[in-house]
């Protein structure tokens, strides 16, 4: 049995009881991270920020799991994470937790889950040509890691595979003058484009097909 799906506006967001706070969170893969809102009913400032918490999940919708946590119904939760006051927002993977210390605005939210679900991403090195491990490279213009990596890379932590990018000139020269942007899947030193959808779903399958794994992205 599945948690309950609240569906606010343009929102899809779970709600954790007990029971599904343990299935999923405490002993579940979480190959897909979790950001958490722990709650009470009679919070007058949790339903100020839970528009905020939904808009955020509509920017990040399948890459991320969105869930309500109340209090009153997940004790072992409430001590275990050392909650005190609400409400509290958890950033949870299958390594870690961060926990979320505001401003609760919608765009706060997005950078703190982008800035903590890429800190595995390495910078590409024009060395890495002559490499023969698995890696997932992307060759872009941004600075900044975009969710379809992050997300992947979490989801693959476990695997002995290298998520990592750049947008220096002279690495994507060393490359082959690949396009941008574009991602490359490099197995025993051969590089294939990923030319599917830049949604998580079709990406992470087509790492699992193209490296040999067997993996579910989201565990629902």
């Amino acid at each position: 049995m599945l948690p309950l799906l609240i569906f606010q506006s343009n929102s899809l967001i779970y709600e954790l009881n007990e029971a599904y706070y343990k299935a999923f969170i405490t002993e579940g893969k979480k190959t897909m991270p979790w950001f958490i809102m722990y709650f009470t009913k009679d919070c007058p400032n949790c339903d100020k920020v839970s528009a905020e918490f939904e808009k955020a999940q509509e920017h990040l919708d399948g890459f991320i799991s969105f869930a309500y946590a109340d209090c009153n119904k997940n004790p072992t939760a409430v001590r275990t994470m050392n909650i005190r006051a609400v409400p509290i927002f958890m950033l949870i993977t299958s390594e870690t937790h961060y926990k979320f210390e505001g401003p609760y605005t919608t765009t706060a939210m997005i950078s703190f889950i982008t800035e903590k679900l890429s800190a595995n991403i390495d910078e590409i090195d024009e060395t890495w040509t002559g490499r023969k491990d698995p890696m997932v490279l992307l060759f872009h213009r941004s600075f900044k890691a975009p969710m379809l990596l992050t997300a992947a890379s979490s989801a693959f932590h476990k695997y002995n595979i290298t998520f990592a990018m750049t947008r220096d000139s002279d690495v994507i020269n060393a490359f082959g003058k690949p396009s941008l942007p574009s991602y490359y899947f490099y197995k025993d030193g051969v590089g294939t484009r990923y030319k599917g959808d830049k949604e998580i779903q079709p990406f992470i399958k087509a790492i699992s097909k193209h490296f040999g794994y067997s993996i579910e992205y989201n565990e629902l």
